[in-house]
């Protein structure tokens, strides 16, 4: 079972594009072959979506702590840089 997770996971989520919808589709096709159980399926599916979930928060996390950087090293103002600006320019 752990290794059709894993298989599924990684065959399925692509990037982070893991739908409930292809989840259920292929724990279906499982289902069909009799290699699960319904049991095992619904699980398959509430796991397959949580780790797609945090894959994605983990994803966004590092493209946005990526993207900080790159701005800082290029000395580009921020959105809170220009704030403090119209604060001290209103004073």
């Amino acid at each position: 079972m752990k290794d059709i997770v894993k298989k599924a996971f990684l065959l399925g989520i692509g990037v982070v594009a893991l739908t409930k919808e292809k989840a259920e589709s292929f724990v279906k096709e499982l289902k069909e072959e009799e290699k699960i159980t319904p049991e095992e399926g619904k699980k398959l599916v509430n796991d397959m979506l949580k780790k797609s979930e945090e894959y994605g928060k983990k994803v966004r996390k590092e493209v946005r702590k990526q993207v900080e950087k790159v701005i800082d090293e290029m000395g580009v103002a921020t959105k809170s840089d220009l704030e403090k600006l119209r604060k001290e320019i209103k004073g």
